[in-house]
């Protein structure tokens, strides 16, 4: 009806008109749960506009402004860390804080001003961990104190593994042991074994960083355990790099291979699921790449011909042309598949040196081959690393010549191996060239 129109019934007092920036900031301050990245990331922006609403409506706020602001800024950080903006969320994480600081000093009341200075400091325990270690310590500590009255386990636990990985980063091995014996306790309380993960794996980390293997075994195991039953490739991923590690500063090379080849197995997965974010993606698609060159040499050294073939067509296969997602540089695709051929020349070798019946000279040449075609693909800038990859092409070409009693082409390819080595400097390489040129000139 117009405002001029007749209305049934006993008349009441007309509120104040709602316009869109009061409904932007309530609806701000409303409880929404977090989701996953791309609904972070929506969440973030709903947050901002109410941000930027909020002064146009702070003189008909209830209460003090800042104490809205406040809110909305811890909201905001949460939001922007779910979205893996970390930079963002430290910002308004220390606005929060700074906020909560001038509200005690003029003694005005907040909507939940504890409850927000506590999220803002376990946003800093998280965000600064890798570039301030000690930082990320002391606000973990600081949202762990403000916790003394409540009765939150699984705020308590998050903390705690916050702190726990903060320690390591700050390599304070004494403090990280009692933190990590308190948290493998702690864990144990919390019914759901999906918030149990990452503590889980805190642990483990700290037993591995402090050579406790055998310990480290029964979190990786529990871990397992956990992501087979919920099909949770991520944290399935973090347990084999985990065993991957354990089992190479133990010398079980064939069980390293396997973690490493499960690794790359579900780093692959994950960056092909359409779910996955393509931040994410790129992270994922490095991961598989990075997990299939550690499969690679240790199949090599181990023999297994056809695990070494296999990673190297899994590196092959992300790093062809358009395969791989932006925010990978061209370096790097080139770099790995250079790696791809050349082990590939190398498990060739090796066939040829046992009699292997699938491998031929011919087939061997190829290869090498192919990988001297990519190691003159070279990216602007990075004619040094060229220049390595030549010369370690060279070099196994080599001996491997060598080995078959080739002494002629042996020379000649050691010959220019030793120019490669001495051109970059690497005098301990140049220094055992030498060693089979003599041997094979004599």
């Amino acid at each position: 009806a117009g405002p001029g129109a007749a209305r049934p019934g006993r008349r009441r007092g007309v509120g104040p008109e709602v316009g869109e920036d009061m409904r932007r900031v309530v609806r701000c301050l409303d409880v929404v749960p977090m989701g996953e990245a791309a609904d972070a990331s929506r969440e973030a922006l709903r947050l901002r506009r109410g941000l930027e609403a909020l002064p146009r409506v702070a003189d008909r706020l209830l209460g003090d402004p800042r104490s809205a602001e406040m809110t909305l800024r811890m909201r905001l950080a949460q939001a922007l860390e779910g979205a893996g903006d970390r930079a963002g969320a430290m910002r308004q994480a220390l606005d929060v804080l700074e906020l909560a600081d001038d509200l005690a000093l003029d003694g005005a009341e907040a909507l939940d001003p504890q409850r927000a200075a506590t999220a803002a400091h376990a946003v800093l325990a998280r965000t600064l961990v890798d570039r301030e270690p000690l930082a990320a310590s002391h606000h973990a500590l600081e949202a762990l104190r403000s916790l003394r009255e409540v009765d939150d386990p699984v705020l308590r636990i998050g903390l705690v593994t916050s702190l726990l990985r903060a320690l390591m980063r700050a390599e304070l091995a004494d403090h990280a042991s009692f933190v990590s014996g308190r948290l493998a306790a702690l864990q144990r309380g919390v019914r759901r074994d999906a918030l149990r993960v990452q503590p889980l794996l805190a642990v483990a980390t700290q037993r591995v960083v402090a050579q406790r293997f055998e310990a480290a075994l029964v979190p990786l195991g529990e871990v397992r355990r956990i992501a087979r039953a919920m099909r949770d490739r991520r944290a399935d991923l973090e347990a084999a790099r985990l065993l991957a590690r354990v089992h190479q500063l133990t010398g079980q090379g064939e069980e390293a291979l396997v973690e490493l080849r499960r690794l790359a197995f579900h780093a692959g997965s994950l960056a092909d699921d359409l779910e996955t974010g393509g931040a994410d993606r790129a992270r994922f698609v490095q991961e598989e790449m990075k997990a299939h060159a550690l499969v690679l040499r240790h199949a090599l050294d181990l023999g297994e011909r056809s695990a070494a073939d296999a990673a190297a067509a899994g590196i092959e296969r992300r790093t062809r042309p358009g395969a791989a997602p932006e925010g990978i540089p061209a370096a790097l695709l080139w770099d790995y598949r250079v790696d791809a051929r050349v082990g590939r020349v190398i498990a060739a070798g090796v066939g040829l040196a046992r009699g292997d019946e699938d491998v031929t000279p011919e087939s061997y040449e190829e290869r090498r081959r192919e990988a001297i075609r990519a190691i003159g693909e070279v990216p602007e800038g990075h004619e040094e690393r060229a220049r390595y990859w030549a010369a370690y092409l060279d070099d196994r070409h080599a001996a491997m010549l060598a080995s078959e009693g080739r002494r002629i082409a042996a020379l000649r390819a050691a010959r220019r191996a030793l120019a490669g080595w001495e051109h970059l400097g690497r005098a301990e390489d140049a220094a055992r060239i030498r060693l089979l040129i003599a041997d094979l000139d004599t």
